[in-house]
């Protein structure tokens, strides 16, 4: 079993309806789960939301690897074709400058999986 400790304010799909908790605890049995190693083109990366007073582009973005994890047949069928990186800017406080933000690895199609891996992407800031 694997146990992920989930704070509250990280969650923005659902409402937790009791004030008092801040955190809980989630255990997945991945047990049957099997993994694989897959690179994200440069070309599959992208930025989102930017602020309309700042330019936010890739600093020669480079090909990202991360290892996917779901079921066998899940595995089996994905490809890098399924796999693209987006990079929210939105909730970033960010100045002239080039800096490294978190970026969300996105699965395309009908599979259970999700990625570990580091995608720290660089990107350089401008004002308008």
């Amino acid at each position: 079993y694997n146990t992920f400790q989930i704070n509250v304010e990280d969650i923005n799909s659902y409402k937790i309806m009791d004030d008092n908790i801040k955190s809980f605890r989630v255990r997945i049995n991945a047990s049957e789960m099997v993994s694989k190693t897959l690179t994200i083109s440069a070309s599959k990366i992208s930025v989102s939301n930017s602020r309309d007073d700042y330019t936010v582009k890739l600093n020669n973005p480079k090909d990202v690897t991360v290892t996917i994890v779901g079921t066998q047949s899940d595995i089996e069928a994905i490809t890098e074709e399924n796999l693209s990186i987006v990079v929210n800017t939105s909730d970033k406080t960010i100045s002239n400058e080039t800096t490294s933000i978190q970026g969300t690895v996105v699965i395309s199609g009908e599979f259970n999986c999700w990625a570990i891996g580091k995608t720290d992407i660089k990107v350089t800031v401008t004002e308008n």
